[in-house]
């Protein structure tokens, strides 16, 4: 799913990504969030699964595999 802050506007948007057997990798790393809690998109490995599902870097993951991650919170 996409969330579109940044741009003044918020939009889901599902993406569904497989992992590449060959590769051993989904195509994406994350991070956590600096300005807001949540856990979003780093990097993307150009032509990786996750650009082929349409995946953009900043993306922020909202769920995977049925969890959830709005309730995640930074730990400091």
């Amino acid at each position: 799913m996409r969330s579109v802050a940044t741009a003044g506007y918020k939009e889901n948007l599902r993406a569904i990504v497989f992992k590449d057997l060959e590769l051993g990798s989904f195509g994406f790393s994350v991070s956590d969030g600096v300005d807001e809690q949540g856990v979003f998109v780093n990097s993307i490995k150009p032509d990786g699964p996750a650009a082929r599902a349409g995946v953009l870097p900043f993306d922020r993951i909202l769920q995977i595999n049925n969890i959830r991650f709005f309730f995640l919170k930074t730990i400091t």
